[in-house]
């Protein structure tokens, strides 16, 4: 019996791995125009949701449902924090080619770039479980990154190894996009469960000032 349940969570185990290489794929694919980049993001979030909380479904028909669906309040977010990011990447770059030797500026820039990274995943991954008004997606993301620091931290841990496996192994850093998408809504996972809680027992009123801290 005990090698029967090793067996299946082996199994198991494979199944979820090679569905987010196919889920990375899928999600590359969507986000060729590059304005599409934030909903397709808001929709890996959405279908590695599903993986992680072992719900059933197929993976190209729930990305092509959650693509439809996350759409509308995450293609403005997609377009501001794409295009801001980028503005902002190729200052640094421009400094780098340069050679200007400006502190200050440079640290500047690279804080600003961290801040719309962490900023704009966690609007995608609220998108992807919440349904607020649009607005409200980047009060509670600033909120949420500040008031629990520590899972602030470790989300930006995930980044920091994703980007760096992106500049060493490109190829391999896009096939791995699913498993790190994942990985950062295992981090957010208490925090949403608590908003989902207090949506629930208020009936849909706004939360973020309402939520009870967690530990970290």
């Amino acid at each position: 019996m005990s090698e029967g349940k090793e067996e299946k969570g082996i199994v198991l185990l494979y199944k979820a791995f090679f569905d987010l290489l196919l889920l990375s794929l899928i999600g590359i694919l969507a986000s060729l125009p590059v304005f599409t980049l934030g909903v397709s993001l808001t929709a890996l979030f959405r279908v590695i949701g599903r993986i992680l909380r072992k719900e059933d479904g197929y993976m190209w028909p729930e990305f092509r449902r959650a693509f439809k669906e996350n759409f509308r309040p995450s293609i403005g977010y997609s377009i501001f924090f794409t295009g801001v990011e980028a503005l902002v990447v190729m200052n640094l770059y421009q400094i780098y080619k340069t050679g200007a030797s400006n502190l200050p500026l440079t640290v500047g820039f690279t804080a600003l770039a961290v801040l719309l990274l962490m900023l704009s995943l966690y609007v995608y991954a609220l998108i992807s479980r919440f349904s607020f008004r649009t607005i409200s997606y980047l009060k509670i993301a600033f909120g949420t990154m500040l008031r629990y620091m520590g899972r602030t931290l470790l989300v930006l841990l995930v980044c920091v190894i994703y980007v760096a496996l992106l500049i060493f192994c490109l190829p391999l850093g896009l096939a791995f996009t699913g498993l790190f998408l994942g990985l950062i809504l295992l981090v957010l996972k208490p925090v949403f469960s608590s908003y989902e809680a207090l949506i629930r027992k208020n009936n849909g009123e706004d939360v973020e000032e309402e939520t009870k801290p967690l530990e970290w």
